[in-house]
């Protein structure tokens, strides 16, 4: 990692060194070159060997696996969480960017390092590159594809739950696989429509986010982002129903809505398209040709058609300019 990084011209300003009670206290074999030493002296050694300007930056965080009672795993979460307070203490004031070597003896050790970068990232910091050895073969691997897998899973949730789109267009950053662009595109603009509540627009929206999911499906980039992306998508097809094959009513929009606690959008959506369900659906609708054009005209200067305007404030007037009586008025529907 160092020999990359100064390659850049650029250089390690902290090494923060996750150590289990094993490392600190086990001797490597005594025919290392280091002598009788504990295999995080061991690591500390070699590193400083050939950097030796790194032999002041290392941070030592505890990491205990000790125990058997019910409340470990509680503490084993709170290590976690006090290591990541550590390296974000560090942070403050600077901007910082975690290069990440997960390699490591116990087979849960990559869930640990994950939990880490996870709560970084969640606080700000800017996560680089994520590195994994092997040590039989002694390869090192690039691992970050791992990690973003979180961002692509959180990004599918947003969206279920909330209809947005930030997270998955991090995940695929600036240029996107092209079937990709044009889905996210898709779903900017339905995400854009809800978020602002433009009713014109929604239906239509609804309606080009199911194109657009069914010829991702059917032709996708053949890239490892857009395949892991297509593996989770009919989740959001789930979701949405048959709200993205534009079949459902207008009704069925407004409780979906209404489930995702979108209440301003519910209650916008009811004002604008309730008036003309009520007309169309003859639930109440004007007997007298003359009611329409007067309702249209009174509309016009809010805003309305005339069902909007007719269910919405209309009261009849007879010739002299005086309102109807009430029984009068219920006549027209």
């Amino acid at each position: 990692m160092e020999r990359k990084l100064e390659a850049a011209g650029d250089s390690l300003s902290k090494i923060f060194l996750i150590a289990s009670d094993y490392v600190k206290s086990q001797l490597v074999p005594a025919e290392n070159e280091f002598g009788n030493v504990t295999h995080l002296e061991s690591l500390k050694r070699r590193v400083t060997k050939e950097f030796p300007h790194l032999s002041e930056r290392f941070s030592i965080e505890d990491y205990s696996e000790d125990g058997e009672d019910p409340t470990k795993l509680e503490r084993n979460i709170l290590q976690i969480a006090r290591i990541a307070d550590a390296m974000t203490q560090f942070a403050k004031g600077v901007e910082l960017t975690v290069h990440a070597d997960m390699t490591g003896g116990f087979r849960h050790t990559s869930m640990l390092m994950l939990s880490i970068i996870q709560l970084l990232k969640y606080r700000g910091v800017k996560i680089e590159e994520i590195l994994y050895s092997e040590p039989t073969s002694r390869v090192v691997y690039r691992v970050m594809e791992i990690q973003r897998m979180f961002t692509l899973i959180t990004g599918a949730d947003e969206f279920v739950k909330f209809g947005s789109v930030e997270a998955l267009n991090e995940y695929f950053g600036e240029k996107p696989p092209p079937a990709v662009k044009t889905l996210l595109e898709a779903m900017n603009r339905f995400s854009e429509a809800i978020k602002i509540c433009r009713t014109s627009a929604i239906e239509t929206e609804l309606k080009n986010l199911g194109e657009h999911i069914k010829a991702f499906r059917e032709e996708p980039d053949k890239d490892l982002k857009s395949e892991l992306f297509a593996k989770i998508i009919d989740t959001i097809e789930r979701e949405y129903g048959q709200l993205i094959g534009g079949a459902e009513s207008r009704a069925e929009i407004i409780r979906w809505c209404m489930r995702k606690g979108f209440w301003q959008q519910a209650m916008t959506l009811c004002t604008e398209w309730f008036p003309e369900e009520l007309v169309e659906r003859k639930i109440c609708v004007p007997k007298d040709e003359s009611v329409i054009k007067r309702a249209e005209q009174e509309g016009h200067s809010f805003g309305r058609n005339w069902q909007q305007q007719f269910i919405i404030a209309y009261q009849d007037r007879d010739k002299s300019g005086e309102e109807f009586s009430e029984s009068s008025v219920k006549n027209y529907c």
